[in-house]
């Protein structure tokens, strides 16, 4: 057996009460991929990611995109319509998802491409799209700079990208579990996360239209809402007022 198959996470971090610090961007992560799926299908990316678009240096330039275009004030994404952050939030979560399994590809079980729909049953829409990895990237939070100022936090992020893609930081040798160490990657995925709940929370998002997407995430992103800092921009639109909690 080796190293990396026996053990676990050293002082075993609360991983409950994290899930809840983040589930702003979870729920974003969920909406894209259901904007995406409509494209691609259901979990595409996470059972052949080489081919789809979705390895680790896929998704470091498809987040180099999207905070960049968000940096430069084009906050929407031309295609979907939604905030070029939530982009950045879905393909953080891929990028860590596909980087914690290349050295276990051993554990990989596909998922299903016929039960990530969204529907009525509370909740089902958005822990569907969660990878376990996602989850376990959490235990590194402590380890990260808490940076509550948006404008630097921004400019950590983008400098992590920078540093990514110049010194060559992609391909640190091995997956440390050990969360006493915080790789590059690690960072990237956190910051973004962190930046995105804090433009929700202080209500620094854009205002974006959803009038284009299918009524299903029409539906969702009202039934988020609040988690996803929407107000609609058509007066004739009803808007449903429960919100949920994950």
């Amino acid at each position: 057996m080796t190293k990396k198959n026996v053990g676990c996470i050293k002082n075993k971090a609360p991983l409950s009460g994290l899930t809840a610090k983040y589930r702003i961007p979870y729920i974003a992560i969920a909406l894209i991929h259901h904007f995406g799926a409509s494209k691609y299908g259901y979990y595409s990316w996470y059972n052949d990611p080489t081919n789809c678009n979705s390895s680790v240096s896929d998704n470091i330039d498809a987040i180099f995109r999207h905070i960049t275009a968000h940096r430069i004030g084009k906050s929407l994404d031309p295609e979907s319509g939604l905030p070029h952050i939530f982009h950045a939030c879905c393909r953080a979560g891929m990028l860590i998802t596909v980087y914690y399994r290349q050295d276990n590809d051993g554990y990989f079980i596909p998922k299903l491409s016929d039960n990530g729909k969204p529907t009525a049953e509370r909740h089902s829409d958005v822990l569907k799209q969660i990878t376990s990895e996602e989850v376990l990237v959490l235990t590194k939070d402590k380890l990260l700079e808490n940076i509550d100022d948006p404008n630097l936090l921004s400019d950590h992020i983008f400098e992590t990208l920078c540093r990514l893609d110049l010194f060559d930081e992609l391909h640190v040798a091995g997956v440390s579990l050990d969360d006493t160490y915080l790789c590059a990657i690690e960072d990237l995925v956190l910051s973004i996360w962190r930046y995105a709940t804090l433009l929700v929370q202080r209500d620094l998002l854009v205002s974006y239209d959803i009038i284009q997407l299918s009524d299903e995430i029409q539906e969702f992103v009202r039934r988020y809402s609040d988690k996803l800092g929407y107000k609609s921009t058509n007066k004739n639109e009803e808007i449903k007022s429960w919100t949920a909690q994950i």
